[in-house]
């Protein structure tokens, strides 16, 4: 008697290990996104600082130039 008690309560806890499966891969998706993200944006702030550190450099190439 316990083992059909058991039986029954399988397509509840299959639908609930279903459905925290879904929520678990809709987490790992969000946290994929938010990390792409921050890679896209460290990219970004990284060109950026290359780009204001080449104007530096150039400017700095130019005050020299004019100076000899």
């Amino acid at each position: 008697m316990h083992v059909y008690k058991y039986a029954n309560n399988l397509p509840h806890d299959l639908i609930a290990a279903q459905s925290e499966i879904e929520c678990l891969r809709n987490e790992l998706n969000r946290v994929q996104i938010s990390l792409a993200a921050s890679r896209i944006g460290r990219f970004c702030d990284r060109q950026e600082y290359e780009r204001k550190i080449n104007e530096f450099e150039q400017k700095a190439n130019d005050q020299q130039s004019n100076y000899s």
